[in-house]
């Protein structure tokens, strides 16, 4: 239960600063409360690319099977650009990211708070590969 609820901006702390690159806010819950980190109006973006590799018949219907391979990432400023900004992105982003230690994404596993079966809150960031 979110006993007390905080809705900051991007700023948290002198120096400090959270910038959210996906369309939608960012709910963090920890210790009762709630810190709501909306969207900067921008957005990092992976390039994707799908390749048709199969097709499974199930019940006599046809369904594609593909093999999507990630490139590389946009909207997304050079690392350390701004010092003391971390960027939130998404999950696919975050793993086109390998050794960035300014950007993090919100951990959507089994921990993540869920409300009508869609993710409502996430009670902990991931961060990038190494």
């Amino acid at each position: 239960m979110i006993h007390k609820v905080r809705k900051r901006a991007h700023k948290f702390k002198e120096g400090f600063m959270i910038v959210n690159l996906t369309p939608h806010a960012i709910r963090l819950i920890a210790c009762g409360t709630e810190v709501l980190i909306p969207a900067s109006g921008r957005e990092a973006r992976v390039d994707s690319e799908s390749t048709l590799v199969d097709t499974i018949v199930i019940e006599g219907i046809p369904f594609p099977v593909s093999r999507t391979t990630y490139g590389a990432v946009t909207g997304l400023p050079e690392a350390w650009e701004f010092p003391g900004t971390t960027y939130i992105v998404s999950g696919k982003v975050l793993g086109q990211c390998s050794g960035r230690r300014d950007v993090i994404g919100p951990n959507t596993g089994s921990t993540a708070v869920r409300k009508d079966g869609q993710i409502w809150g996430v009670v902990g960031v991931e961060a990038a590969p190494l």
